[in-house]
């Protein structure tokens, strides 16, 4: 199998051209961004949730829960227990 990592670091020696190699390095990208565009719509397309929330939204809104979620878990910890709250505030700031 042929690593492409491995080439991009050797094509950036002085022998082989700067311009080159950023066009190497491009078109990999956008190959790259092509494959998850498709990717992300092949499973866009599988998803069961109305085609008005996008994927990402969605990662989003339960990355925002999960925040809120321990927000709310060291609220109750700073009440119910006081001493070793300052002392995780002290970590935490």
């Amino acid at each position: 199998m042929f690593n492409w990592q491995r080439s991009l670091q050797a094509s950036t020696h002085d022998t082989f051209p700067t311009t080159l190699t950023m066009l190497i390095k491009s078109k990999l990208f956008l190959h790259y961004a092509s494959l998850t565009s498709k990717a992300s719509q092949l499973e866009y397309a599988r998803t069961p949730f109305p085609p008005q929330r996008p994927i990402s939204l969605i990662v989003r809104q339960i990355i925002g829960i999960n925040i809120l979620l321990q927000v709310q878990q060291f609220v109750t910890l700073r009440l119910n227990f006081p001493a070793l709250s300052s002392e995780l505030a002290s970590l935490v700031v």
